[in-house]
């Protein structure tokens, strides 16, 4: 396989601030859930302890632990904030870069030119305004259309 083939995908996710997000969110989930199985089975915490856990972990609260941890349990709680916060700073990156890029804007202003698109009712659209769409909007304009 060429290496062309491997690395595209790359380039691809690093200049598309909106498939970064979607990344984001998506490893954030997947730490979540992780995070919790991974306090059931070393824990054999409840899984909404193990949740709990999980999310003041990620989120770097800091409230006390539910359950006094094993010492593989602490190793696991380090590993979870390291992930964790590499997570949000990456997250924070391509929130920033989808803002600065000027991809929200666009966003926006496509939805509100198809909003306007979707109200348009009984209207001619006349590609070309050369001679023969100059002629053909005259006609139009007579017509009453």
């Amino acid at each position: 396989m060429p290496l062309s083939k491997i690395v595209d995908p790359v380039r691809t996710l690093s200049r598309n601030p909106s498939k970064q997000l979607t990344l984001a969110l998506v490893v954030l989930i997947a730490l979540t859930l992780l995070g919790t199985l991974g306090y059931v089975l070393i824990e054999g915490m409840s899984p909404l302890d193990a949740l709990y856990m999980t999310v003041i972990t990620l989120s770097t609260v800091g409230y006390a632990e539910p359950v006094p941890l094993s010492d593989v349990g602490r190793l696991y709680t380090i590993g979870l904030i390291v992930l964790g916060i590499g997570t949000a700073f990456y997250a924070i990156g391509a929130l920033t870069a989808f803002v600065i890029e000027g991809r929200l804007r666009e966003i926006l202003e496509k939805r509100s030119m198809e909003r306007t698109i979707a109200s348009l009712r009984n209207h001619v659209i006349v590609c070309g305004f050369g001679r023969f769409g100059k002629s053909v909007s005259e006609h139009l304009r007579q017509a009453s259309f």
